[in-house]
């Protein structure tokens, strides 16, 4: 049995709507280098290779869920 001081589960708050960037998309969606910002996150996440990951997002989410439907989150 593990010890819950050896697992690592990473969860990534991806809730921001983007008012602030003035922009209707998810603050998640947004691109930097040609790739949604939640991807660069998902990507380092991964790299550490933790037991689990957690994305925690909001209401108006359906968009989320459909840019990372492959995801595997």
């Amino acid at each position: 049995m593990q010890d819950a001081s050896d697992r690592s589960i990473i969860i990534i708050l991806a809730a921001g709507a983007g008012t602030r960037m003035h922009s209707k998309r998810p603050k998640v969606l947004q691109e930097l280098a040609g790739r949604p910002l939640l991807g660069w996150v998902l990507e380092t996440a991964r790299s550490l290779d933790p037991e689990d990951i957690r994305v925690v997002i909001g209401p108006e989410s359906g968009a989320i869920r459909e840019a990372f439907a492959d995801a595997d989150i």
